[in-house]
């Protein structure tokens, strides 16, 4: 969401520029890179939640801003399981193991 204030406008704006230039990437069929995969945070045990827009809550290792620990995303994407990640509002995540499903009927 961008905000325009007073101040001027959020750095949201920047954050979609970022993810605009991933987005032609994808669709060029050049992006994501070997090397930004690699050096992305894993989202281990991720699961798809609604807060109220989608994305993925998880442990979280190796985000440039946060400890490694449980933690959620921003606003989800683009989701390539195939690809093993997604991306967020503000990122590259690898996709690490899914949380398990609750067994039902138990």
């Amino acid at each position: 969401m961008i905000f325009l204030t007073a101040r001027g406008v959020s750095p949201h704006i920047d954050r979609c520029e970022r993810l605009l230039t991933d987005l032609k990437a994808i669709r060029e069929g050049t992006g994501p890179s070997e090397a930004e995969l690699a050096t992305a945070p894993l989202i281990d045990q991720f699961s798809k939640v609604y807060a109220p827009v989608p994305c993925l809550t998880g442990f979280i290792h190796g985000h440039p801003g946060i400890p490694d620990g449980p933690g959620r995303t921003s606003d989800l994407w683009v989701v390539a399981p195939d690809q093993g990640c997604v991306r967020t509002l503000s990122r590259y995540y690898r996709l690490g193991q899914p949380k398990p499903s609750p067994r039902q009927g138990l």
